[in-house]
C-alpha cells in the first residue's frame, strides 16, 4: 500500500522500473525495523516514546545500528522493564543503585545456567551448587540495587533451607521463619524416595522474609499478617511455566512491603508472573529471565490487562 501510493500520489504513475524496486526495498527495510521495535522495546516503555521511535522508523531516519541504539535507550529509560534472553546477574547489573523497594522472586535451584555475557566463569551445570554460586553474586546485586528499606521474599524448598538461611544472611537481615505457602494440592513424589506409600505429600512451599538493614522501619500494610498464606496452585489452563506462582500470592506479598508507585523486582522471572502482579497493583516493575521462549506469554498477558500504561 506504501508503495502504490507513493506511485500514484507522489510519481503522478510514472516511474522507472528500478525506482520502483528502490522504493519496495525501503518500504520492506522500514517493515523489518517496525517489527524489531516491536519484539526489541520493553513493556515498560512508554506509549509517546514508543510512537516516536515509530515515526521516526517510518520517515526513514535509522539504520539498523542507530535504531539498536535508540531502542537500548528507550529501554534503559523505561519505568517498567521485563527483559527475556538476559540472565539475571547481567539484567541486575544494568540497573542504577538503590532502584528497588521489594524483590519477589523464585530461583531456579538445580536448573541450568549458562550466561550470555562474556565471564570467566565456566557455566553453570545441573545441580543446586551451581544455583547458589549464582544466588551468591546475585544477592550481591540486589544489596547494591535494593533501597536501605526493602523487602525481600525468595521462595525455596526446604531441602536448601540452611544453605539459603546462611547465604542470605550474608546479604541481608533474615526472618529465620519462613513464610508457608499452602498449595491446597500436593507435589508429586518422587519414586526414588519410596512414593507416597512412604513419604507425606508435600503441599506447602517456604519463603524466607528478608530485609535490608533498614527495613524494619517499613511496616506491613497488612496488618496483621499471618504467615501462612492459602492459594491454589495455578492450573494447567492458565499456568506458562512450571513452577509459576498464584497472582493472589505475588499481590498480597507486593501489597504488604510496597506502596503504589514503588518498583518491584524478580530477576528470575520465568513466566513474569511477579511483574504482571505489580503491574497490575500500579507498581513499577523490573524483570529479567534467561529463557527467551516465555517472552511471548508475559506480552500477551499483558495487553490485555492494559499493563505498563498507566
Amino acid at each position: 500500500m506504501r508503495v502504490m501510493e507513493w506511485y500514484i500520489s507522489d510519481q503522478n504513475g510514472d516511474a522507472t522500473k528500478s525506482a520502483v524496486q528502490r522504493k519496495v526495498e525501503d518500504v520492506e527495510a522500514i517493515c523489518e525495523q517496525l517489527d524489531r521495535l516491536e519484539a526489541e522495546v520493553n513493556p515498560g516503555v512508554d506509549d509517546e516514546t514508543r510512537e516516536e521511535l515509530r515515526s521516526e522508523i517510518v520517515a526513514g531516519t535509522y539504520t539498523d545500528d542507530t535504531l539498536t541504539s535508540a531502542i537500548e535507550n528507550a529501554n534503559q529509560g523505561a519505568k517498567n522493564r521485563a527483559e527475556y534472553g538476559t540472565d539475571a546477574l547481567g539484567g541486575l547489573e544494568s540497573v542504577e543503585d538503590n532502584r528497588v523497594d521489594c524483590v519477589v522472586t523464585d530461583p531456579p535451584y538445580g536448573a541450568d545456567f549458562e550466561s550470555v555475557r562474556p565471564t570467566e566463569n565456566p557455566d553453570f551445570e545441573d545441580d543446586a551448587d551451581a544455583t547458589f554460586e549464582l544466588l551468591d553474586d546475585v544477592f550481591g546485586e540486589l544489596q547494591r540495587v535494593c533501597k536501605a528499606n526493602a523487602h525481600l521474599y525468595v521462595f525455596f524448598s526446604m531441602e536448601h533451607y540452611e544453605r539459603l538461611l546462611s547465604l542470605a544472611g550474608e546479604y541481608f537481615q533474615v526472618n529465620r521463619t519462613p513464610l508457608i505457602w499452602v498449595k491446597n494440592n500436593h507435589a508429586p513424589n518422587a519414586p526414588g524416595n519410596g512414593g507416597f506409600e512412604k513419604n507425606y505429600a508435600q503441599r506447602y512451599e517456604p519463603v524466607l522474609h528478608c530485609r535490608m538493614p533498614n527495613g524494619d522501619r517499613r511496616k506491613l500494610n497488612g496488618g496483621v499478617s499471618p504467615n501462612t498464606l492459602n492459594y491454589q496452585k495455578p492450573g494447567p489452563d492458565t499456568r506458562r511455566h512450571d513452577t509459576q506462582k498464584p497472582e493472589g500470592l505475588l499481590k498480597e506479598l507486593i501489597q504488604n512491603s510496597t506502596g503504589k508507585r514503588e518498583t518491584v523486582c524478580d530477576p528470575f522471572a520465568g513466566s513474569g508472573s511477579t511483574l504482571l502482579a505489580a503491574d497490575a497493583l500500579d507498581r513499577h516493575y523490573l524483570g529479567f529471565e534467561i529463557e527467551d521462549e516465555y517472552a511471548s506469554g508475559f506480552r500477551r498477558e499483558l495487553r490485555k490487562t492494559g499493563g505498563g500504561s498507566r
